[in-house]
């Protein structure tokens, strides 16, 4: 432990305090002097008596920045030499701060904050096991505390480094030139030491980890408002009864900072801050249409700075927001967002022309930079059959053509190149190698700035093991975009069979599955000195089998497969069923479930919290970017309702689960589990809690049936009802509402769905009274999400959750759900998967409903169609099908006749043929439907 805080010690003094600049007095430029050679030299015990001796001359003399910068010294040392170091550090600070004066004690309030939460950062697997205490175990030792504890201590000296404001704002930042290393131009846009502080204090509140369990209350940022320009922004009232929130602090914090700004003859500072307020709301924000209102306020900030270099930072901001919805774009959605790179381009292009010299056009020069950069990578099979050809699948952007080269590579050549990690070494080692075939090949390039996909034909090849090397101009060279892979050309199959007896294993022909009898199968493996060897040959027999019993464990077995002048190698096999194949310890993965309380009513909402955190080396890391899959199970461990997520930049995610209102109480729980994406190594998480009724309830409520079809952003009205079990109304009652959004979709267009968002959305909230007669109403309109289309036929579950409570504090919860789309019926049709033609009288069930699943009379046609069959029986394609088909269909089938040319080996695909049956449906009288003459159907 003293290890880590060390380190967390040593990276903040090297990030924060600099060597005394020139501008120091002669005195302290050669004390410092002395104690870098003492450091240098080993002797931490002499340093730090040094470094005492500058503390007490910096007090004497009241210069604040050396008694700062020896302070962290002081701790630094201290932390070589001493025992408890790291427990005496906090507590030497803690005592600094309560003798010291403005403005150290704020800076030493700012460190102290920082070497709580890096502590945290270090060591959140420990904190998310510990349980929560209702006091400090030693209230002298942080390391002790629970994850509220340090929370809430880090939190409270980030807001005492901000008191006394109006002081800090007259602080110059340059008055600490001796104690800061700065970015390039830095004081312009954080130019007092407020600015410092308080962005630190921002770090902090941005983080996703303070806001584990959610208030009933919680604050939500979910008014258009707080995107708005500065001016509408600084007459807002933030104010919520969740005042821990961190979003809420940040606002508040984001409003001080741009009324202290505005103010500024030089609009650099008040930019700065705007836009970081921007970004903060655009990656909170609830509320729709997030990123058009952000883009809109942006551009009216462009107008509002245009005469000033400062322009340009705004210019980059809407520029990287464009290129960041270009990422979203998906071939098989259509041409959404496809451009929007090239429209980040030209507004790059604006600002350097515009003000070539400043730091937003630095930034767009980047950003122009990564737009232009040439990409590719290359998949392919690892083996492909002997003199006939393969293709592999080419992933490229900005790319017109590419050189292939073909070189044969022995196994001894392969697994030296593998030892290589420098291009310009592989380059050399690839130069060395015989080129046995050369092409290339025109792609297809449409000025998108856009990732595509092409497949490329690989010419026949003879048995053997190939390098394939390709690049964007001819040769070979480190400077030049390339990709290479390894393949090879056989037409043997190694197939190990799952018995758990012995190891069987089958040597197959690739093209024909026949066995191949009397091939040679050498298994060997590659040892260290801790390693057991193997090495064995065997014969397969007439049926292509060789089997051997085993009763020690072997790893690392690489297969050497012969017949005739076919030879092929196959690695990573493992002798031993039961044993454990990882070598090496890699990052354990776990998720950290919390929800916002440990016991429910039925059918109240459980708001649920995770953390996915790696572990590797005593270290801990957040998983990013990773799916989850998360599951609400009864008591009975039956499955309520399921969930998924993607983990954000902060490795968390975020959701809710509505409880059933009736059913067995008891001991619930949620289970999330993904994917470290380290070796496929698997992440869990597990939170319990109880559901019972607190005490007998004395009423109930309920919503009455939604009977009304809905359109697309049509007002939608819920009513509701508390009604006591002695059957009296419940008057003037809070009801308090929220309304969430997930989009669905039918089940006949589920396969061939667009890749959409599916994450519920809260689009509203509110509270009411229940009337005279106990009734109450919510009234909302059914926002659909744009930025789904139309045409894929979404249905948008709104559903809405009350938390009703009387005048006794009673509450009850309920939820009622309410479909709406841009069609108005569902027919669902259902008939036998197989239907033998040998008996009579199948029927096909049809029914008609409304989107909320109310039976709807309605007429229609049924008709059966036999679909077309290929002329061949088609494999599985190794990857999806590219954007961009280089090959005419005809010239594919010739060479891949087994391979499907787009999508058409997926049934749902299949071309429709003849009419084989067809019959008038009238869902008002009958639901169905007799099918005749079936014998006469081709099979």
């Amino acid at each position: 432990m003293q290890k880590s805080i060390t380190l967390l010690m040593t990276l903040f003094i090297f990030s924060i305090v600099a060597n005394a600049q020139n501008n120091q007095p002669n005195n302290y430029e050669k004390d410092w002097e002395s104690v870098e050679k003492l450091e240098l030299q080993g002797l931490p015990k002499s340093a730090l008596e040094l470094v005492e001796s500058i503390y007490k001359k910096a007090t004497k003399s009241g210069n604040q920045p050396q008694i700062i910068k020896s302070l962290l010294y002081k701790s630094k040392f201290a932390l070589t030499v001493e025992e408890e170091a790291q427990l005496n550090v906090i507590n030497d600070l803690n005592k600094e701060i309560a003798t010291t004066k403005f403005p150290v004690k704020n800076i030493l309030e700012s460190i102290l904050a920082d070497l709580y939460w890096q502590y945290f950062q270090q060591n959140r697997w420990k904190f998310y096991n510990r349980t929560h205490t209702d006091e400090k175990v030693d209230s002298t030792d942080f390391r002790t505390w629970d994850l509220e504890t340090l929370f809430a201590e880090t939190q409270l000296h980030y807001e005492k480094s901000l008191e006394n404001a109006l002081l800090l704002q007259q602080e110059p930042l340059t008055k600490y030139d001796a104690l800061l290393v700065l970015a390039e131009n830095s004081k312009k846009y954080r130019p007092t030491l407020y600015d410092l502080l308080a962005n630190r204090v921002l770090d902090f509140l941005k983080t996703d980890e303070r806001n584990l369990n959610k208030p009933a209350y919680k604050f939500e940022i979910d008014n258009l408002n707080f995107l708005a320009d500065n001016e509408q922004f600084t007459k807002l009232e933030i104010a919520s009864k969740d005042s821990t929130s961190q979003e809420l602090l940040a606002l508040k914090l984001y409003k001080n900072l741009t009324l202290f700004h505005q103010r500024d003859t030089n609009p650099d500072a008040l930019v700065a801050v705007t836009l970081d307020r921007l970004q903060f709301v655009k990656n909170k924000a609830v509320f729709n249409d997030v990123t058009t209102v952000y883009l809109q306020t942006l551009n009216q900030l462009k107008e509002q700075f245009k005469n000033n270099e400062v322009v340009t930072q705004i210019y980059y901001q809407i520029a990287s927001q464009l290129n960041l919805e270009a990422d979203q774009y998906n071939p098989k959605n259509g041409e959404d967002n496809r451009w929007k790179r090239k429209e980040a381009l030209a507004i790059c292009e604006e600002a350097i022309a515009k003000f070539p010299s400043s730091f937003g056009a630095e930034n767009c020069k980047a950003l122009t930079s990564s737009i232009l950069t040439e990409n590719i990578n290359i998949t392919h099979e690892n083996y492909v059959p002997i003199n006939k050809k393969s293709r592999l699948l080419v992933s490229y952007k900005n790319v017109e053509k590419l050189y292939f080269n073909l070189y044969p590579i022995s196994q001894k050549e392969y697994a030296e190149f593998n030892t290589i990690y420098n291009d310009s070494a592989r380059i050399e080692f690839i130069k060395k190698l015989k080129i046995h075939k050369q092409w290339n090949a025109d792609l297809r390039n449409e000025n998108d700035y856009q990732q595509h996909t092409s497949e490329v034909v690989i010419p026949e090849l003879n048995s053997g093991h190939y390098l394939i090397y390709t690049s964007t101009k001819e040769g070979l060279n480190k400077d030049n975009s390339y990709a290479y892979g390894f393949l090879q050309a056989t037409d043997l199959v190694l197939v190990e069979n799952d018995i758990q007896t012995q190891n069987l294993y089958q040597v197959v022909n690739r093209n024909t599955g026949q066995p191949v009898a009397n091939a040679s199968v050498r298994l060997k493996n590659d040892v260290d000195r801790y390693d057991k060897p193997f090495d064995r040959t065997f014969v397969t027999d007439s049926k292509g089998f060789f089997e051997f019993n085993n009763n020690d464990y072997y790893y690392n077995i690489t297969a050497t497969v012969t017949h005739k002048n076919d030879k092929a190698f196959f690695g990573d096999y493992y002798l031993n069923r039961n044993y454990n194949r990882t070598k090496q310890s890699y990052n354990e993965g776990r998720i950290f479930l919390f929800t916002d309380r440990s016991i429910y009513r039925p059918g109240q909402t459980v708001h649920f919290k995770g953390i996915a955190v790696a572990m590797k080396d005593n270290k801990s890391t957040v998983i990013t970017d990773k799916k989850v899959f998360v599951n609400l199970q009864d008591v009975n461990y039956q499955v309520v309702q399921s969930l998924e997520f993607k983990t954000n930049e902060f490795g968390s995610f975020s959701g809710q689960f509505v409880l059933p209102s009736s059913g067995l109480t008891g001991n619930f729980s949620i289970n999330a589990s993904g994917n470290t994406g380290f070796l496929s190594k698997k992440m869990n998480g597990y939170a319990s809690f109880s559901v019972e009724e607190y005490k007998r309830p004395k009423f109930e409520v309920s919503f009455l049936p939604i009977t009304e079809t809905f359109k697309i952003d049509d007002s939608v009205t819920v009513t509701g009802n508390a009604k006591a079990f002695a059957g009296s109304t419940i008057t003037d009652a809070k009801v308090v509402y929220r309304v969430y959004r997930t989009p669905q979709f039918s089940e006949w267009y589920w396969y061939r769905r667009p890749q959409y968002n599916y994450e519920e959305m809260e689009i509203t909230h509110g509270e009411t009274i229940t009337d005279a007669d106990g009734n109450f109403s919510i009234d909302f309109k059914a926002i659909p999400d744009l930025s789904i289309s139309k045409e894929s036929l979404p249905i948008f579950n709104y559903r809405i959750t009350v938390d009703v409570t009387d005048i006794n504090g009673e509450t009850r919860s309920t939820s009622a759900q309410v479909n709406v789309g841009y069609h108005m019926l569902n027919a669902t049709v259902v008939t036998e998967f197989m239907l033998n033609k040998k008996e009579k009288n199948h029927k096909i069930m049809v029914t008609t409903t409304n989107l909320n699943g109310q039976p709807v009379a309605a007429k229609g046609l049924l008709s059966i169609y036999k679909l077309q069959s290929p002329e061949h029986v088609l494999r599985k394609r190794p990857w999806e099908a590219p954007d961009y088909q280089l090959l005419s269909k005809k010239e594919f089938k010739e060479y891949f006749p087994h391979d499907a040319y787009t999508n058409e080996d997926d049934l749902y695909n299949r071309t429709k043929g003849n009419v084989v049956f067809s019959a008038d449906v009238n869902t008002d009288k009958t639901t169905e439907v007799t099918l005749k003459n079936i014998s006469k159907w081709t099979s």
